[in-house]
């Protein structure tokens, strides 16, 4: 069925729009990047008006009719299939987009004033599914249209969501906008969402003017600017190229001096979110990123959390680079955090085993010898005891007497019993023999 996503997304969220306003505008902003790529015109206050015909009375009705109908199919849950989905879609975003501030008034009173659609929709309702739809196509227009409607229920919220749209839509112009309305004293933008906005899109377009605007007076007079900051911009960013850029400028905000409290919030946030996306990268990317603008710490944090993960693509690669941090190196970090966490390139291996235990085992083999290769071989034994107990039995002669090797060999005879109690009788009595 056709459904416009605009009133189906302003359906679903009546009575929702008490959120928080950081998480609202957070999700909006995904929902209205998706659509950016749409071929329709953007009002821009700085740019020439659109070369597209002011919007006819007739396209207007036509226009009104279309938004009544959906909503009332999507209220009655209709199912109903319409052909030329892609067309329809298309022609609703061109005709929402020639809509001026005025045009979106008298939208609106048509809403209000439409019969079938008393008792459905509340006021503040009727204004919500209007922006919904002029925040995708026309978010100028629809800020020039809240300009005039300062009564309305959660103004400084419909206003910061349409910015957004404008934002997304045209961001070097909407920054280049709120510069000179911020010049100007337009008390309007003096929101944190707003500022908040601002500071995730320009990290895409220059990261050394969007952090030395961070720790400008008037973002940091207001902490909510701040808020999560760091991570909404590792969300944000989207290729490494551009995660590469962001860390750069990092660096650059600490050269010569420390960073300032709000630079090394952001910092942090940016590198815990930042590490969760290392897994969509190729190694090569992302190890070479860590190994140039991560400090150490970071660094030994982002393995700790690297190791847990059962599904890393080229773990040969990830473990050969984890090899690279030495146990003494290991060992302090473990003193100072007061943990006993295993070295990461033994708990990587420990989770290859169960993808691929003939792979790790093959990788196990050029591992040069040491404490560390000991502790491998033995990790990797005990884990393939369960799967492959005979193939087990071959590291057996590579471990110390001792409780850890007791401990394997009692492992792998509890797994011959289940594949083969003969065999693990006769293993009992070679490896356990009876105390006399």
């Amino acid at each position: 069925a056709f459904i416009i996503t605009a009133i189906f997304a302003a359906a679903a969220t009546i009575g929702t729009w008490q959120n928080s306003r950081l998480s609202h505008l957070k999700q909006q902003s995904v929902s209205l990047e998706t659509r950016a790529t749409q071929p329709v015109s953007v009002r821009s206050p700085r740019s020439p008006e659109p070369t597209v015909k002011p919007i006819s009375q007739a396209e207007q009705d036509a226009f009104c009719e279309q938004v009544i109908t959906e909503l009332l199919a999507h209220m009655e849950h209709s199912n109903r299939d319409v052909p030329d989905q892609a067309e329809r879609r298309r022609n609703w975003l061109l005709t929402s987009a020639k809509f001026s501030a005025a045009d979106i008034e008298r939208l609106l009173q048509k809403l209000r004033a439409d019969p079938r659609l008393a008792g459905l929709l509340n006021e503040t309702e009727t204004i919500q599914l209007c922006l919904q739809v002029f925040a995708e196509t026309g978010p100028f227009a629809a800020m020039k249209f809240l300009e005039g409607h300062r009564e309305m229920p959660e103004w400084a919220a419909h206003y910061a969501v349409c910015f957004n749209g404008f934002l997304v839509a045209n961001p070097r112009d909407a920054i280049r906008w709120f510069d000179e309305q911020t010049a100007l004293g337009n008390p309007d933008i003096a929101n944190s969402s707003v500022r908040q906005s601002i500071l995730i899109r320009e990290s895409r377009i220059d990261p050394d003017k969007m952090l030395a605007r961070a720790i400008s007076p008037a973002f940091t007079s207001d902490p909510e600017t701040l808020t999560s900051l760091g991570g909404f911009v590792a969300s944000t960013l989207k290729e490494p190229s551009e995660h590469q850029q962001f860390l750069a400028a990092l660096r650059r905000m600490q050269k010569g001096g420390d960073l300032s409290p709000e630079i090394g919030k952001i910092r942090a946030e940016y590198i815990g979110g930042l590490s969760q996306k290392f897994y969509d990268f190729r190694f090569e990317e992302s190890s070479a990123m860590v190994d140039s603008e991560f400090t150490l710490d970071e660094k030994l944090a982002f393995v700790t959390a690297l190791s847990n993960r059962g599904d890393l693509a080229e773990p040969a690669k990830w473990a050969d680079w984890l090899l690279e941090i030495d146990a003494p190196t290991w060992e302090n970090r473990k003193a100072a955090k007061g943990t006993k966490v295993r070295h990461p390139a033994l708990r990587v291996l420990s989770n290859w085993v169960r993808q691929d235990y003939q792979a790790a085992e093959k990788w196990l083999e050029n591992v040069p010898g040491g404490p560390l290769k000991s502790a491998m071989s033995m990790e990797y034994a005990s884990s393939i005891a369960g799967i492959d107990p005979i193939h087990a039995v071959h590291y057996l002669s590579q471990l110390p007497e001792g409780k850890t090797k007791t401990d394997l060999i009692q492992k792998i005879a509890e797994a011959l019993d289940l594949k083969d109690p003969d065999a693990a009788t006769a293993f009992r009595a070679e490896h356990l023999p009876t105390k006399k």
